[in-house]
């Protein structure tokens, strides 16, 4: 009987040994290895996937990008300015310390656009990047889309047939 005992107790130690160690690995296994969480998409993938015009996904990355620390979006002028009227458009102002998180291809893009229409001065009004671009308009939304595109299919969120000039998901090109 008391061999049966060791055995049973022998069992029950291994069984316990083995749960420990899974749940050890499960604690050492790589954060990268997790899939995103969800809402951790940029702004300008979700506005793809919704549809939205080109000029509209560059100024949701570009308001992601203030928000994260890259340029800062302030007021011309005193605040007692802007009870009388305002001064004008709010500006934005190049962050001194960029931030260290990494930018996708897109974002970049917004950036160096940012940082041309700002020169020497480190800011620009803000209705002005909307505008001047280097290459063109034309150009350089589309440059920016097929970027976003890119994104979203390397997320899974776009299919290979995704057109980048139609703004539609499909299979089959047309």
């Amino acid at each position: 009987m008391t061999g049966l005992f060791a055995a049973a107790l022998a069992g029950w130690l291994c069984l316990f040994l083995l749960v420990l160690a899974a749940a050890a690995a499960r604690r050492r296994a790589p954060w990268a290895a997790l899939p995103p969480r969800p809402g951790a998409e940029p702004p300008a993938v979700i506005g793809l996937l919704a549809r939205s015009p080109a000029m509209r996904l560059y100024q949701a990355t570009l308001l992601d990008l203030s928000a994260r620390g890259w340029f800062r979006l302030r007021p011309p002028g005193p605040a007692a300015a802007w009870a009388e009227g305002g001064p004008g458009p709010a500006m934005c102002e190049l962050a001194a310390e960029q931030p260290r998180d990494a930018l996708t291809p897109y974002e970049r893009r917004a950036l160096a656009h940012v940082a041309f229409r700002a020169g020497v001065h480190d800011e620009v009004p803000a209705p002005a990047l909307s505008d001047g671009f280097r290459e063109g308009e034309d150009t350089f939304l589309a440059g920016f889309r097929r970027e976003v595109v890119t994104d979203a299919r390397g997320r899974a969120l776009a299919s290979p047939g995704f057109l980048p000039g139609h703004g539609r998901c499909s299979a089959q090109p047309h």
